[in-house]
């Protein structure tokens, strides 16, 4: 199941999860290697990737039956500790990537 009933949604609603597989292809099989859970139900659209550092950064494309989105770059461990975090209004977020800066000389 993609969704999993957990304490931090209203009502215990069931939340989303950022997860990571890794893939078999000769066996067909896809075994969970990491999960988070995001702390809200994201009905559809997101994405997740690995950064270069090791953290993981996904968005949740829309939750709280409204368009609103949001980012989070976490720590790829049992905590997922938030190293940055982006919040959209009044849009929805399909596949957030992150790029180096677009001033010369500026790193972010």
């Amino acid at each position: 199941d993609f969704r999993q009933p957990d304490g931090n949604c209203a009502s215990g609603a069931p939340c989303s999860r950022a997860t990571m597989f890794s893939i078999d292809e000769q066996a067909k099989t896809a075994t969970l290697v990491w999960q988070h859970d995001v702390g809200v139900y994201a009905p559809f659209i997101g994405s997740i990737q690995v950064l270069p550092g090791g953290h993981v950064e996904y968005d949740i494309g829309t939750f709280g039956g409204a368009a609103q989105a949001r980012v989070q770059e976490v720590t790829m461990d049992d905590a997922a500790n938030v190293v940055w975090q982006l919040d959209v209004a009044d849009s929805y977020v399909y596949r957030a990537f992150r790029i180096p800066s677009l001033y010369p000389g500026v790193q972010w």
